[in-house]
């Protein structure tokens, strides 16, 4: 039986590693693809796995992969070998494709022409900001407030601009962040470092308030975030709840969300294979970038250190790609 390199997580804080195990079988409904190109999600990849002191089953070691189908299962009749797909699996040289990964919903998709590997690995995260930017209940004309500018916040601000927003305010506190939310559109940008950022949002409004602020915060900065949500948006307004993984409950004040309404994550968004449409859409159009967003290319057999770099010195990166096709 062939065999293959993967990322592992044993027991142990940060415990990240590459291991040989044999090349999975598919069964019916299934695909295998060679994978070229992994994205990292900093977000559920450090908060949800780097970080656990137990075991992480090697299935959930990242989500976000691009590659080309070697073979298909019974049942498989929208890909064939050889095409090129993106697909929700673990970094590793392969993985396996589902025709129903959730009800109606395959966990791949033909990645169109003139989109690279590299691209591509975005479309699983591009599919959810959409569903996010569907769910926060935004209005045409709406200010919106983005805080976190990583990669699901970046994908975010670049998302709810389908719903017509009339002003969309990026909001973090690492430089490098603040400059890229900057380049791919935000009318305004507010650097939590240099400043009352309750206040620069509520200056950007007249003192109204954003009508939607969407946390995309992960981990413990979450939780004050999440208690700024609460001061920046204007009464009846809009508090979407997106980061995960804070490691503590957060902080919720019975008087300050009177007459506000809280969204969790994505709601009432409709199938999934159409939210990818879009994403897709969106991608090739140039209204959703993601080059931009790439900030570093690691080799496979480099990915703990690739971990250690995004959990140690998380100013220096944002989009880091695990390449698992190259020697």
């Amino acid at each position: 039986m062939s065999r293959m390199k993967r990322l592992a997580k044993p027991e142990g804080f940060g415990n990240v590693i590459v291991e040989e195990v044999d090349v999975p079988e598919i069964g019916e409904g299934e695909i295998l693809v060679r994978i070229h190109r992994s994205l990292i999600s900093r977000g559920s990849e450090i908060g949800g796995r780097y970080r656990k002191e137990g075991a992480v089953d090697a299935s959930r070691m990242g989500y976000s992969a691009a590659g080309v189908v070697e073979e298909v299962g019974k049942g498989i009749d929208d890909v064939a070998v050889g095409d090129r797909v993106s697909l929700v699996a673990p970094h590793a040289e392969y993985g396996v494709g589902k025709r129903e990964w959730r009800p109606g919903d395959p966990s791949y998709v033909k990645i169109p022409d003139g989109m690279s590997f590299e691209h591509a690995t975005f479309i699983p995260l591009a599919r959810s900001a959409v569903g996010w930017a569907r769910s926060a209940c935004i209005e045409e004309g709406d200010t919106v407030a983005i805080l976190g500018q990583g990669l699901v916040g970046a994908l975010c601000l670049q998302s709810v601009r389908e719903q017509k927003p009339g002003q969309v305010i990026g909001v973090d506190g690492i430089d490098m962040r603040c400059d890229l939310a900057k380049t791919l559109g935000a009318d305004v940008v507010v650097n939590v470092s240099k400043g009352d950022a309750v206040k620069a949002v509520r200056d950007a409004t007249n003192g109204r308030g954003a009508d939607v602020v969407m946390d995309c915060v992960g981990g413990p900065a979450g939780v004050k975030s999440f208690a700024q949500a609460q001061d920046m948006v204007r009464g009846g307004g809009v508090i979407q709840v997106v980061g995960l993984y804070h490691e503590q409950p957060l902080p919720l004040e019975a008087s300050k969300i009177q007459g506000k309404l809280i969204v969790g994550g994505m709601r009432n968004v409709g199938p999934l294979a159409e939210l990818m449409k879009v994403a897709i859409g969106m991608m090739m159009e140039g209204r959703i970038r993601v080059e931009e967003m790439i900030t570093h290319r690691f080799r496979l057999d480099d990915a703990p250190g690739a971990f250690a770099m995004l959990h140690d010195r998380l100013h220096e990166a944002i989009g880091v790609i695990l390449e698992s096709d190259l020697p």
